[in-house]
């Protein structure tokens, strides 16, 4: 009887997860690039709850709040290409933005012709300089290659000139200890993939100001670090983010942005996900409720 009762909540939340994700796609595709349906979101934040159930203890707020800023920054949260991941800390819901979708923001800013990041492993032929002629070369062995021991990131600007930057393991390790999910999701499923991101984020610094690509990295350091703040609630709308991504005018982007911040209150206790969902109401404008130290979603 219990497992009967078990696989019966299930069903519910993933019922009650299906039914937010259809409420909020009205305001997802709003803000989407041309290129992404909301349904087609929402059918990737299904997938993710299938595989981590421990999304369906989040709250709608956050939820919807994830799905929002990946819908505005034009990438899907799939969790296993590598461009973003719906990730759950305790009961809130964080979108942490992959290697791939980093690299994918950092090419759409029309100022670079290439960028990748590789991990270096212990058989493989790596040096690198810097000073006045700075040179990288990575020859990846073919046989046993060992273990990780670095990861580096590089770009070509559309002038020509080049910019790297390496990182020990260490380096990446530290990193990853400072992270609030530092020993699960994607930090624990995909290291190499999040280590090569580290690397492409610290690339990111060097290279040409891109207001999208800046505003994708200040989120997923607040992210990692498990901080909300109101930037996840910023819908783009800069001039210089791509066409694709202003799949909405500014004055409904702001809109949409105004709304999530319109209504906060303190949350009152749910027992059962269906209610959650009826308090939600909207669950753009259910958003902005805030957690019990006062932290807005």
């Amino acid at each position: 009887m219990t497992n009967q009762n078990h696989v019966q909540t299930y069903g519910q939340r993933i019922a009650s997860f299906k039914d937010l994700l259809e409420k909020a796609a009205p305001k997802l595709a709003e803000i989407l690039p041309a290129h992404i349906s909301p349904e087609r979101m929402c059918k990737v934040a299904l997938i993710a709850a299938n595989q981590n159930p421990q999304l369906l203890e989040c709250t709608p707020a956050s939820i919807v709040s994830a799905m929002m800023t990946a819908a505005s920054l034009g990438l899907e949260p799939d969790g296993t290409m590598g461009s973003a991941y719906l990730v759950p800390y305790r009961t809130r819901c964080q979108l942490i933005i992959g290697y791939r979708g980093l690299i994918d923001l950092a090419r759409r800013s029309g100022h670079i012709s290439k960028i990748e990041a590789h991990a270096v492993y212990e058989g493989d032929e790596f040096a690198y300089e810097h000073g006045l002629h700075p040179d990288l070369t990575h020859k990846p062995t073919l046989g046993e290659r060992g273990e990780i021991v670095a990861f580096y990131a590089l770009a070509v600007l559309s002038d020509g000139a080049s910019q790297f930057v390496v990182l020990s393991k260490a380096d990446v390790d530290k990193v990853r200890g400072g992270s609030a999910a530092g020993g699960s999701g994607p930090w624990g499923n995909f290291y190499s993939e999040m280590g090569k991101k580290t690397a492409a984020r610290n690339l990111c610094k060097y290279l040409p100001f891109s207001a999208t690509l800046n505003k994708a990295m200040s989120l997923d350091v607040c992210a990692e670090s498990g901080q909300i703040t109101q930037a996840e609630f910023d819908i783009l709308d800069d001039d210089d983010a791509p066409e694709d991504v202003q799949a909405a005018p500014k004055s409904k982007s702001s809109a949409i942005a105004a709304k999530l911040g319109a209504k906060k209150k303190a949350p009152e206790p749910q027992d059962d996900d269906a209610a959650m969902l009826a308090d939600l109401g909207d669950p753009v404008a259910g958003a902005a409720m805030i957690d019990e130290e006062g932290i807005p979603f």
